[in-house]
């Protein structure tokens, strides 16, 4: 989750979303409005995938299917790295 959104004339939201429950794409899309608030033509810009798409589209299937793995990949970077963040504060708390 995003900690603070800075004051600007636009926020871009990128492949973020789709890892998140509504509460806390809420939360996020509420602190993009604050930070566009008071700015005259501000805007929130959302880039991500449609997942469960009820037309097929030419092309779609492939792109959902490597969406999927890149998102895999990503989730098992981040699983990795938690591993290795416990494993360092665990090892860190063990010397002292």
């Amino acid at each position: 989750m995003l900690e603070a959104i800075p004051q600007a004339d636009a926020t871009l939201l990128k492949w973020i979303l789709h890892g998140w429950n509504d509460e806390e794409c809420v939360k996020t899309l509420k602190q993009c409005k604050e930070a566009i608030k008071g700015r005259e033509g501000g805007k929130v810009i959302i880039i991500d995938t449609v997942l469960e798409n009820s037309k097929e589209v030419e092309g779609s299937t492939e792109t959902q299917l490597f969406f999927d793995m890149l998102m895999m990949v990503e989730n098992k970077k981040e699983v990795e790295g938690r591993r290795k963040r416990k494993k360092r504060e665990r090892m860190g708390s063990s010397i002292h």
